[in-house]
């Protein structure tokens, strides 16, 4: 008899175990703190819904990794560029876009900068 009520008392907190397991992870998930990277098509059509961007050309994405590199660089056109931000690079036009915002932060034109030789 003593055999049930231990093994009783195992599954019991198992179960709680799990149970708060899950609450958890169910509670990150609807607050946002989980971390689900958005995919490119996601980011450009949560982008596409605030401005009209060109539907024939895939434009070249990426995350801002080092912000500060590029305020540097580019002090004018990076001056709000925060990491996380994306860059959306079209061929005559550039995007910082903060997704996690909704906002955009900066548009312009792309600048090529002639390669130098040392």
């Amino acid at each position: 008899m003593k055999r049930i009520p231990k093994i009783l008392k195992v599954i019991i907190i198992l179960v709680v175990i799990l149970l708060a397991g899950l609450g958890t992870f169910y509670y990150l998930n609807r607050v946002g703190h989980v971390n689900t990277k958005p995919t490119d098509q996601e980011i450009l059509a949560q982008l596409k819904k605030i401005i009209l961007l060109p539907d024939n050309v895939t434009p070249t994405m990426a995350i801002v990794m080092n912000a500060d590199a590029l305020k540097k660089e580019q002090p004018a056109f990076f001056a709000n560029v925060k990491n996380n931000d994306r860059l959306i690079i079209y061929p005559d036009l550039v995007i910082i876009y903060d997704y996690s915002a909704n906002k955009i932060i900066k548009v312009g034109p792309v600048q090529n900068v002639p390669a130098q030789n040392k």
